[in-house]
């Protein structure tokens, strides 16, 4: 399964006088930048990947950092070597091909759908699938449950 982009990643940067912390983190779609850490890097282990190479100093003067890409393409690349970076949590369509699906396809299809195929497979077939009567039958089985 393909592992996630360099843009679904933000790298964090934190130094002050001795002390350096880098931080991989997968993108939450929050203002807030603050997703799961992927991997990260304290003191001299931070330092020891820019002596080591791993890490690139370009957009790096005097100890701060004015362009953040190269370090974050830098960090990105080591940990997809190191095998770190998780699967890409978005699924293609079965149909079409395209990415961001997280349903699957009505009257159960092996494959997952988008909501465009979706709706060309309901305007096919107007009678197969009635996400009111799925609705009514989920209420009506919980509450068969409950009692």
């Amino acid at each position: 399964m393909p592992t996630i982009t360099i843009d679904q990643t933000n790298l964090d940067v934190w130094a002050e006088r001795d002390r350096v912390h880098i931080a991989l983190r997968q993108e939450d779609g929050s203002e807030f930048k603050d997703g799961p850490i992927i991997a990260q890097w304290w003191d001299e282990d931070a330092q020891q990947m820019f002596e080591d190479g791993f890490f690139s100093s370009d957009g790096v003067i005097m100890g701060r950092i004015i362009n953040p890409r190269p370090l974050h393409t830098s960090v990105f690349k080591y940990c997809e070597t190191m095998g770190l970076l998780p699967e890409d949590p978005r699924i293609a369509c079965s149909e079409c091909g395209s990415k961001y699906i997280r349903k699957r396809l009505p009257k159960g299809s092996d494959g997952f759908t988008c909501e465009y195929c979706i709706e060309q497979w309901q305007k096919d077939n107007p009678k197969a699938f009635d996400p009111a009567q799925w609705r009514r039958m989920l209420r009506s089985a919980r509450t068969f449950q409950e009692a």
